[in-house]
């Protein structure tokens, strides 16, 4: 017997996800000194990402930062998808933006900066948000699209927040875990100290 969701993964077949994931790798979006402001970035985000979006029907806008924000239902927002745009550089990989299709010892694999980690879990979690959609669930779910990666910064996830002017009751960040999934994210924390008094060293107390 088919679970109750079943119908709603043939919603994206899976050869729109390959295809997805494969125009998301050739479109380079390296972390550079530019950071969120990359022009590729910025362009991977609105033609690429508002493409595969407007594939699915889904209606979605930027936030002052860039960012793309999809949204299903009304009220508190009680589930936030974040994925991300930025990839490390290219540094010294082979093909990085040929997004071509290999044979491994596994089956079939795409090759391209950003596979791995980011962008394939983008084109899953953009073909998850057209299953919510369909799916007629209650309350309020943001799919945002980060124009960061790891920059050090939180930028980003400000102007995500103040664009949709409510604190989420749940979060899942869209990363490459070979579909596992996990309760928690390994991220940072910010300590600012700030040390008044005169510069000195302890050997001449």
């Amino acid at each position: 017997m088919a679970s109750p969701g079943a119908d709603l993964l043939d919603l994206v077949p899976e050869e729109r996800i390959v295809a997805w994931t494969r125009a998301f790798v050739r479109q380079p979006t390296e972390q550079t000194s530019s950071f969120e402001d990359d022009p590729h970035i910025q362009r991977f985000l609105g033609e690429n990402v508002g493409g595969a979006l407007d594939e699915i029907g889904a209606p979605w806008r930027r936030d002052g930062l860039g960012n793309v924000l999809a949204e299903h239902g009304e009220g508190p927002v009680r589930v936030i998808i974040m994925a991300y745009a930025m990839t490390h550089p290219a540094n010294r990989m082979r093909d990085a933006f040929s997004g071509d299709l290999i044979d491994t010892d596994e089956g079939p694999a795409i090759r391209g900066r950003g596979v791995a980690e980011q962008k394939s879990s983008l084109a899953a979690a953009i073909a998850a948000f057209a299953g919510v959609r369909a799916s007629g669930a209650q309350g309020r779910v943001v799919l945002a699209v980060s124009a960061a990666g790891e920059t050090g910064t939180h930028r980003a996830a400000e102007a995500i927040c103040a664009a949709i002017d409510a604190r989420p009751e749940f979060g899942i960040v869209a990363i490459g875990t070979n579909g596992r999934v996990s309760l928690a994210n390994k991220g940072r924390i910010d300590v600012d100290v700030t040390i008044r008094g005169r510069a000195n060293h302890s050997s001449a107390p």
